[in-house]
């Protein structure tokens, strides 16, 4: 006899790491880092604003939720508020420091922290290119490890610049866009 399926109410909260203070999400992130979910009608919403409406009820008409801990994985209802969108904002504003004490600027398109962004990315991508297989060894040693560009290539000293960082490109596909670039220069004069 087969164990029924979970709930939505179920596989929600066991994608949930209450451990903390906050209560993370622990499945998927959009760009911005807000947890998503799909619910029972099989539509993506965020993970945070299912967690309000499951615990505290629907949002009022023209209010978005607010993380009173400035944590956007957090779905800890007690630290979600709904409250006007430029009252959200005059908040985020208000904090101009990240927990670490660097300042808040503009990075990316989003009002954050740029050294916390910064090596959150450096270890998001140093993480990547370990589970990609990558010779250890700093900057570049993931591509070096490759043997052809993405269009099948081989790189050879020949048909291989380099930079500084340790990063190759294929000259051959470099002399395709180039030209693909003039042809298009070309015919759009008149």
């Amino acid at each position: 006899m087969g164990r029924s399926p979970l709930t939505e109410t179920q596989r929600f909260w066991q994608k949930v790491d209450k451990s903390g203070e906050c209560w993370m999400w622990t499945a998927g992130r959009d760009e911005k880092g807000y947890g998503t979910f799909r619910g029972g009608d099989q539509k993506m919403t965020k993970a945070h604003q299912w967690s309000y409406r499951e615990r505290v009820g629907e949002l009022p008409p023209g209010t978005e939720i607010d993380h009173l801990c400035r944590t956007r994985a957090c779905v800890r209802p007690s630290h979600l508020e709904a409250v006007t969108h430029l009252e959200n904002v005059r908040r985020a504003l208000a904090k101009n420091a990240c927990d670490e004490g660097h300042p808040f600027e503009v990075y990316g398109g989003v009002w954050c922290c740029r050294i916390c962004t910064r090596r959150r990315l450096n270890a998001y991508q140093n993480e990547r290119r370990r589970s990609a297989g990558a010779v250890p060894g700093g900057p570049g040693s993931a591509q070096r490890a490759m043997t052809h560009c993405k269009r099948g290539h081989e790189f050879t000293p020949e048909n291989t610049t380099t930079n500084s960082q340790g990063h190759r490109w294929c000259r051959e596909c470099t002399r395709i866009r180039s030209a693909a670039k003039r042809e298009r220069q070309r015919q759009e004069r008149p």
